[in-house]
């Protein structure tokens, strides 16, 4: 069991505490009344703000489509400290009908304080209540106020509040229709029971492997290693990496990093593929983690659409040596100047076992093509009994790139493979070599209710995502959820470059505005890789005592997800003329009040400037709260229900005969 303190930290054994934010623990006191109350899932003022309301308990609502996961939540908050509160689901079944959804696949959980970055920018649109425990907490105790601001003003003290999550994962073989059950909260001195309603509208969204929306969390197997203090591959560690990358398939992402070079921006000590000398100059290979990385990887994802080796980063040639390198930090230029000229650094094996770094010469040089074709040779055969031959990239460019001798030397090492750059702007190719992955941050068009019928980004060819680069865990919950499709209904394949569990490793660190710190193993752990303002700095998961949890953030993105390849659907026929007349007409009305929901949403007055709309991922801040709160208001479960139920209806015109 553990302990939870109050709003701003969470004190528990097996939470590391450089997740979480530090905050004064109150002075335990017996529970008041204890309240239970609803709590939108995208309107989590409601989590503080509820217990005075003192509504009348309503349901837990929930609306999704077949094949997908979809929550609702309930609060039970109190004056003082809360203690020995837990839920129990029973099976929903289906109004007028047979259905029925067993508790096998109804998700309990408790929303934990986990925000370890400042939780003040919004204040009444995020939420605090982030990490989704799997086990109920031994007490809660009460809200301190950390500092006197005007943000936090409306937060009652010395209140204890915890949310409860009910999530279901819909099978994809029950019948539409509406579906009730209970929730049992058991509380000091009583137990309450909670309906439950979902909604199953009559589409079914196809397995996460086979999603269209560029959907992609990096997993990071070094974090792991320190946040658990594990070994790097040992048995415990990959069961760490094996849970991580079970969240990570489920929100549909379909890319692998596999760094074959040291000390990369991502954060990694070691190559996955080790190096064993057998003479001078001369070298065998082990492939055995990278082999044992992609079974884990193919275990979770299926075939990956794009595995990276990481061959390149920015203080090799071509690296940011000058310009912009004045912005960060004294450490970062120091050790990426003092690394000039340098060639790539490889992990090393000796016969016991040791490993150890080893000094390559540049690209450029003469000798790296005798020592590194050894290994591609055997890399593109191992590939290729994978059928993952296709899908080898080179990594990773950035606002930096590397010089033509470099990707020439690549170019006659892997013929034919394309580059993946990660970086503000993109480019159509690299010293004659086409990119065949890019994100960026500029210059990307979002969905916008005026270009409703103009805007494809899921259908463009290239696979060109949006790199939301300013996006942190205290954003609007709005942010999250409508990530995806702001894209998809945009001028992009979807988005990418975020973290999985890059949680923070040092505690006597922080992220500073170019980054370089330290705190994260992509911001800073090996200074010369930073990529300050580019670095990965949000994660989706949060540490749990066996591995990786979810967050509120983490379901919000994959409902969002879930909601853009509905909308995929919709629009891929509106598109192709396969659906005409009322059903059409119906459809487009339906895109065109998402776009205007979500944009008024973000309050964004005009989405045809690009400097006005590009501040829902970049600064919400500037946008205000009016049309965050607006939209926890409009009823926006019954928009999601529209857009599955009309996603079915349109299914449905591929299956008649004609």
């Amino acid at each position: 069991m553990m302990r939870v303190g109050p709003l701003g930290c969470v004190m528990a054994a097996w939470i590391v505490g450089a997740v979480l934010c530090a905050a004064a623990l109150a002075q335990e006191r017996p529970a008041g009344e204890v309240r239970v109350w609803n709590s939108d899932v995208l309107a989590p003022q409601e989590d503080i703000l509820g217990y005075d309301a003192q509504k009348p308990l309503g349901p837990i609502r929930i609306v999704g489509a077949r094949g997908g996961t979809f929550s609702g939540k309930v609060v039970v908050g109190c004056p003082g400290t809360l203690k020995g509160v837990s839920a129990r689901a029973a099976e929903l079944t289906q109004t007028g009908g047979t259905g029925r959804i067993g508790t096998d696949r109804i998700q309990v959980r408790y929303a934990l304080v986990g925000l370890w970055e400042s939780w003040q920018k919004i204040s009444k649109a995020i939420s605090r209540f982030d990490v989704l425990a799997e086990r109920p907490p031994e007490e809660v105790r009460p809200h301190v106020s950390r500092r006197k601001s005007p943000r936090e003003a409306w937060i009652p003290p010395g209140r204890a509040i915890l949310p409860v999550w009910v999530t279901v994962s819909v099978p994809p073989d029950v019948p539409a229709g509406d579906y009730t059950g209970t929730v049992t909260l058991t509380l000091p001195g009583g137990t309450t029971r909670v309906p439950v309603r979902l909604t199953v509208c009559d589409y079914t969204l196809p397995d996460p492997k086979h999603w269209r929306t560029w959907s992609e969390l990096i997993q990071s197997p070094d974090t792991l290693s320190l946040v658990y203090h594990v070994p790097l591959w040992s048995e415990k560690h990959w069961r760490l990496i094996d849970r991580s990358m079970a969240y990570v398939a489920a929100m549909g992402t379909r890319s692998c990093y596999i760094p074959l070079i040291a000390e990369t921006n991502l954060g990694n000590a070691e190559s996955m593929v080790r190096w064993r000398r057998k003479g001078p100059g001369k070298y065998t290979y082990d492939f055995s983690v990278m082999e044992r990385y992609l079974d884990v990887t193919e275990k979770h994802l299926g075939r990956p659409g794009i595995v990276v080796f990481q061959v390149w980063d920015n203080f090799l040639e071509g690296g940011r040596f000058s310009g912009d390198i004045k912005f960060e930090t004294k450490q970062t230029k120091a050790e990426r100047l003092a690394y000039r000229g340098k060639g790539p650094e490889v992990t090393r094996v000796d016969a016991g076992g040791r490993v150890s770094g080893e000094l390559l010469p540049p690209y450029s040089d003469a000798k790296a093509h005798a020592l590194w074709k050894p290994l591609t040779e055997a890399l593109l055969r191992r590939l290729a009994r994978r059928g993952l031959k296709e899908a080898a990239a080179l990594g990773m460019v950035t606002d930096s790139e590397p010089t033509k001798a470099v990707v020439d030397l690549w170019r006659s090492l892997l013929p034919g493979v394309g580059w993946v750059r990660h970086a503000h702007g993109s480019r159509k190719e690299l010293h004659g070599v086409p990119y065949r992955y890019q994100l960026q941050v500029w210059h990307l068009r979002f969905a916008n209710p005026n270009r409703t019928a103009e805007y494809h980004g899921w259908h463009r060819a290239d696979l060109v995502g949006h790199l939301a680069r300013d996006l942190r865990a205290n954003f609007p919950m709005l942010t999250f959820r409508y990530l995806g499709e702001m894209n998809i209904g945009g001028a992009a394949r979807g988005f990418g470059r975020f973290g999985a569990d890059f949680w923070p490793v040092r505690e006597d660190a922080r992220v500073g505005i170019h980054g370089g710190w330290g705190a994260l193993v992509s911001d800073g752990r090996f200074p010369k890789s930073s990529w300050r303002n580019l670095n990965v700095r949000l994660s989706f998961l949060a540490p749990g005592p066996d591995g990786a949890l979810a967050t509120a953030r983490y379901e919000m993105l994959r409902e969002g997800v879930q909601e853009c390849e509905a909308r995929i659907v919709i629009d891929e026929a509106l598109l192709e003329g396969r659906i005409t007349g009322a059903l059409a007409e119906r459809c487009r009305k339906l895109l065109n009040a998402r776009d205007t929901a979500m944009i008024r949403g973000f309050n964004i007055t005009n989405p045809d400037d690009y400097f006005a709309n590009f501040v829902w991922y970049c600064s919400p801040g500037k946008a205000g709260e009016d049309g965050i709160l607006w939209h926890a208001r409009s009823d926006w479960q019954k928009r999601s229900g529209d857009l599955f139920t009309a996603a079915g209806q349109v299914a449905a015109t591929r299956r008649r005969p004609h």
